[in-house]
């Protein structure tokens, strides 16, 4: 899909994630990094009229929704790299975009564990648990 074009961020974001799990780590990087870029290229004009507007929000709603994807997929390559600081930085986005996707907080907590700060670890870790319960109890 993605060598046809079709996909753009999300299929480079679900064929890094293969690639991670196949252990080719610099391939798997590489198209994460370009799901990334394709998330940040920027929406075209909009138009005045009300259709084009609504496509506009709904084109952002879905591109910052792949972008959370992105960043959590590539937080787990970079932990499996020992590359803690950037998963952290990738999870902390991801969490800026989805602040109750747990398992942003998990790859944080282990981003923390990886840096030596146990206590954050378990806040994270914590907090994952909360959101977790609250599905389960149908709070969240």
């Amino acid at each position: 899909a993605a060598a046809g074009g079709a996909g753009a961020a999300g299929g480079r974001a679900l064929r890094g994630e293969a690639l991670r799990h196949l252990g080719r780590l610099d391939e798997a990087a590489a198209d994460l990094d370009e799901a990334m870029r394709l998330c940040s290229a920027t929406a075209p004009a909009a138009e005045a009229s009300l259709e084009s507007l609504r496509e506009t929000f709904e084109a952002g709603v879905e591109r910052a929704m792949i972008e959370d994807r992105v960043r959590l997929l590539r937080g787990k390559l970079r932990l499996v790299r020992g590359d803690h600081r950037g998963a952290r930085e990738d999870a902390d986005a991801a969490l800026k975009v989805n602040p109750r996707q747990s398992e942003a907080l998990v790859v944080r907590a282990k981003a923390a564990m990886g840096l030596g700060d146990p206590a954050a670890a378990k806040a994270d870790l914590e907090a994952a648990l909360a959101i977790e319960n609250a599905g389960k109890r149908n709070e969240g």
